[in-house]
């Protein structure tokens, strides 16, 4: 098994519609000519994946894969504000973090990993974007309006039980609050009328859910139908390990990046 010796694991900045952006990156000194760009959740789940993306990522490292995480405009270290972020700046946001992996790397090919929402994300740039061969979803948000439509239904059950007025600091006519992140009226606006993309051309699609069961949940039975019906042809798995929406303070997945890191090495190291 071929390891990295020198596995750089820095932390850097890159400009994108305006706004500077935080990002990660892993660069072994030996490279592999295929990459990974990570595209994270929001709010609490995007806590809750975080520590498996960098055990994902160290893993991938030492097995000479170099991988790019970062954080969206008006998320996490990235500029902007709250209101700052939105689907379509966020779509731009990733080309140009692909375009920062390739910049600073051997890298010729791209995979793009989407958690959560940043799966809806991943699948609308993976079309448009020669250079990616696959994507990589963990537990997918597909249908964002429905997922809207949850989230208000939570925030209103929580405003009951809590004895909360209608437009609290909770859920105000400014956007919705999704566990520290503002969800903005105008980002609200664009999930509502989002849709999922037609497959334009052939990607390897790998579509993993992980959780306590060895049967698939009813969100990933759906986000299954919902890309066939897009035309997208799709390997999906259920993993047994902890769910992504599981809290902040949840271990690591080992199930699920080991799962993810053999099916990339399987396919996309040359070197083996």
């Amino acid at each position: 098994m071929a390891v990295a010796l020198h596995v750089l694991d820095r932390q850097v900045a890159f400009e994108s519609g305006g706004f500077r952006l935080h990002a990660r990156c892993w660069l072994p000194a030996a490279a592999e000519r295929i990459g990974l760009v990570c595209c994270h959740a929001l709010g609490e789940e995007k806590k809750s994946s975080h520590r498996s993306l960098v055990q994902l990522a160290t893993r991938l490292a030492t097995q000479n894969i170099s991988v790019f995480m970062f954080d969206y405009a008006g998320c996490g270290d990235s500029d902007g504000a709250d209101a700052d972020g939105n689907l379509t700046r966020w779509q731009g946001n990733l080309r140009d973090a692909i375009k920062e992996l390739v910049a600073r790397s051997a890298v010729e090919r791209v995979i793009l990993l989407g958690v959560r929402v940043g799966a809806w994300l991943a699948l609308q740039i993976a079309h448009e974007v020669p250079l990616v061969d696959a994507v990589i979803l963990w537990s997918p948000v597909l249908d964002l309006p429905a997922y809207v439509r949850t989230l208000e239904m939570q925030q209103r059950l929580i405003e009951i039980t809590l004895g909360f007025a209608q437009h609290t600091l909770m859920r105000s006519a400014e956007g919705l609050d999704l566990g520290g992140l503002l969800l903005s009226s105008t980002l609200l606006g664009e999930m509502r009328a989002a849709a999922l993309p037609a497959a334009a051309r052939p990607l390897d699609i790998l579509c993993l859910e992980p959780g306590p069961r060895a049967s698939a949940s009813a969100e990933a039975a759906i986000s299954r139908k919902q890309l066939q019906r897009a035309g997208f042809a799709i390997d999906s798995r259920t993993i047994d390990d902890e769910p992504l929406f599981a809290q902040a303070a949840s271990p690591h997945r080992p199930a699920l990046v080991a799962e993810t890191v053999r099916w990339i090495l399987e396919r996309y190291a040359a070197n083996r």
